[in-house]
Formats: structure tokens, C-alpha cells, sequence
């Protein structure tokens, strides 16, 4: 796609897009095609859009009052377009269209003879599409007819620059108010974690104070305090761990990683998590990822620790890094343990599959957080034939 620069607009366009201040393109366009046609003695005006990744030009809006119908919503390829013809050569306005672009489809299908269009374009210098207008018959068009579309396709790309904006803005809107959500979500079951072994830490902490235990019953009291005080311990790590990777998935520095040496010196320093486990690393030489080395090192220690913690008879971990077909990298990273469970999203916070495990199912949130910060993927499925496989799909 070429870009082409905008053409220069008189102090008439800024106050006719002023007067357009807050109005959707389609509540302003339609006005102006009435306009066009009454000035200009044209029988259709009408918007186009351009999707220049598939080549398609698209008629927005359009008003007819004459022999030939441009349709809305009709679509047709761009470069068949008077429009292309037209923007390509420069030439804005014809009233012999026959005469010079009598081989285009569109002209001939739909019995155009005059012909002027102004490309609307954006600040950036992307072109929209194109305001246009044509007849039947032979009207007389000039270059004051031109410069009349110029002003008007200045207006229209003022309105679709604060129709984008407002559009962002309600999305920035909407993603805040999930984030509260989510917070607000995340905090109630933080708060739920929390709050039954407190309760049994302040509960056998008031009997021991109280003095009216024995002996047995004081011993108990100090192992349930120990083994609930670890838990509280542990919960609260991983509670800072989800802060952390919200804020590391919020300043990544992306940046090219040659993955052997990358995993395997995160591999040797795997491997002393578990004595009955084998940490196996398979990599093609050469193959690099996009990543955020950070948060790609934090992924995959939660996904191995993951790994030896569901498959605590022992067995191999393989830490897998390989090109795929659509030009991006995959790690996986499998165990063989019993497999994943059924009906549990497990990369949602607090979500637990083994209960028995210990932990806050706060990992492999943390996980989905990173690698999509990463501009990746990451899912997760039962192993063939024991075992689960997370595979996370990343920019190679």
C-alpha cells in the first residue's frame, strides 16, 4: 500500500469540521453527499472505505438521484476502482470517462461518464477511501469542483480521527472497569484463602494463651499453628507473585532470546526442585523467541515447578522449544503425571484442579498473565498417553 499525502484545505474545511464536533460519520456524511449533489449538479455521491490487506473497496454511504445506483455496502476490488485510477494517476475529475478509462469494469458496468473523487485521508497519512461523485451524463466538472471534495473529505477525516478516539477511549473504559472487576474478584478470594487458617491460627493461639490445654492437647495446638502459619506463608507469597507479574507484564522489555543457552541454564538451576524427577531440555539449535527474558524465566519456573508438583511419583519434565509451520516458537512443557482436570480452567485465578496439592492456583494465572503480555499464547491439555502438556506459543 502507498501512502499518498493529503492535499492542502482552505479555512471553509476547520469550520465545517468544527461544526461536525461530535457527531458519528454517518449523521455527517450524509449531509454532505446532499450538498455535493446540489452544488455540483451530480447525480450519485457517495463514501468509500478501503480494506487495503484484501484489496477491496467498499461503498459506505451513497445518495442517488439519477440514472445510475451506486449501492452502500457494495463491495468490489480496489485496483478494477475509478477510484485507484484516478488516485494513481492524479487525475481527480473527467467528464469523459469512456474516453479515458473506458477498460474499467466498473465505469462500463454501471454507465459512468463524469467522474471526481478526493481521497480521504488521515493525520497519520493512511487514506480512509475516497469521497466521490458521478453521473451518466457529461457535467461540467473543474478543479473547483475538486477542491470542493478536498474540503468536505477533510471534514469526514476529522470525524473518523474522533470517532477512533472516542471508540479507544470506550474501550480503555471498559478494560479499566474489567480490571477493577477483576481486582475486586481477586481480592475476595485472597480474602477467602486467608481467612480459614487465620482462624485456626487465632483460635489455638487463644487456647494455648489461655493456659487450659495439656500437654497433648498444647502439642497439637503448636503443630496446627505451624502447619497453618506455612500455609498462610506460602498464600501470601504467591499473592505477592500475581502482583509482581502485573507489574512485569506491564513494563516488558521484549528483545530477541537464543533459546538453548536460555533453557538450559534455567534447566540446571530446575533441576534441584526434585531428585526423583528428570529435567529433559529438547531445542533446535539456532531457534530464537521475542520475549521479555524476565517474564519468560518466571513462566516457565512456575510451569516446571507446576510439572514435578502434580506428578509427585517422580518421572521425566521435558522442556521442549520447537519452530511451527506458521512462523512462531512453541515450549512445552510436559510431565507425566495424572493429567489435567476435567471441566477446571486452569489458568484462572484460584482455580485448583488437585486440592490435595498444595497451593493457591495462583501459577498458572500468573503464567496466561506473562505470555499473553508477551503477544503469545499459552494453553494447556492431558499428554499422551499420561501426563499434561502446556504449550505456550510465542513471536519467534
Amino acid at each position: 500500500m502507498t501512502n499518498h499525502p493529503s492535499h492542502p484545505v482552505d479555512s471553509v474545511g476547520g469550520g465545517l469540521a468544527a461544526a461536525g464536533a461530535g457527531t458519528d460519520l454517518e449523521s455527517v456524511t450524509r449531509p454532505l453527499l446532499q450538498v455535493l449533489q446540489e452544488l455540483t449538479g451530480l447525480s450519485s455521491t457517495y463514501l468509500t472505505s478501503i480494506d487495503w490487506e484484501r484489496n477491496q473497496q467498499r461503498i459506505r454511504f451513497a445518495l442517488n438521484s439519477g440514472s445510475i445506483t451506486i449501492p452502500e455496502r457494495l463491495e468490489v476490488e480496489w485496483t478494477d476502482t475509478l477510484c485507484h485510477r484516478a488516485l494513481e494517476s492524479g487525475q481527480a475529475f473527467t467528464d469523459a470517462v469512456s474516453g479515458i478509462w473506458g477498460d474499467s469494469l466498473a465505469a462500463t458496468d454501471l454507465g459512468i461518464q463524469t467522474y471526481v473523487s478526493s481521497p480521504v485521508t488521515l493525520p497519520d497519512g493512511q487514506i480512509y477511501g475516497t469521497l466521490c461523485g458521478a453521473s451518466a451524463d457529461a457535467v461540467a466538472v473543474d478543479q473547483q469542483t475538486a477542491d470542493l471534495l478536498q474540503v468536505f473529505s477533510r471534514i469526514i477525516s476529522d470525524v473518523i480521527v474522533r470517532e477512533r478516539a472516542r471508540q479507544a477511549s470506550e474501550a480503555r473504559a471498559v478494560e479499566a472497569e474489567e480490571r477493577l472487576r477483576s481486582r475486586a474478584q481477586f481480592l475476595a478470594m485472597a480474602e477467602h484463602q486467608l481467612k480459614t487458617p487465620m482462624t485456626v491460627i487465632v483460635g489455638w493461639a487463644s487456647a494455648l494463651h489461655s493456659g487450659l490445654l495439656d500437654e497433648q492437647e498444647s502439642a497439637t495446638a503448636v503443630d496446627l499453628i505451624l502447619q497453618q502459619s506455612t500455609r498462610v506463608a506460602a498464600e501470601i507469597t504467591q499473592l505477592l507473585d500475581e502482583a509482581t507479574g502485573q507489574v512485569i507484564a506491564s513494563d516488558l522489555a521484549l528483545q530477541t532470546i537464543e533459546l538453548r543457552p536460555f533453557l538450559d541454564e534455567l534447566a540446571s538451576s530446575l533441576r534441584s526442585l526434585s531428585t526423583r524427577h528428570h529435567l529433559e531440555v529438547v531445542v533446535a539449535d539456532g531457534l530464537s523467541a521475542v520475549a521479555d527474558r524476565r517474564a519468560l524465566r518466571i513462566v516457565i519456573e512456575h510451569l516446571v515447578e507446576n510439572a514435578v508438583k502434580y506428578s509427585p511419583d517422580g518421572g521425566r519434565v521435558v522442556l521442549c522449544a520447537e519452530p511451527t509451520p506458521a512462523g512462531r516458537v512453541a515450549l512445552s512443557i510436559r510431565d507425566e503425571g495424572p493429567g489435567l482436570p476435567d471441566g477446571v480452567d486452569v489458568f484462572a485465578p484460584f482455580a485448583r484442579g488437585d486440592t490435595s496439592v498444595p497451593g493457591s492456583g495462583l501459577g498458572l494465572h500468573i503464567v496466561s498473565t506473562l505470555v499473553h503480555a508477551m503477544q503469545g499464547d499459552v494453553a494447556a491439555q492431558r499428554a499422551d498417553p499420561v501426563g499434561s502438556d502446556f504449550r505456550i506459543m510465542l513471536p519467534a
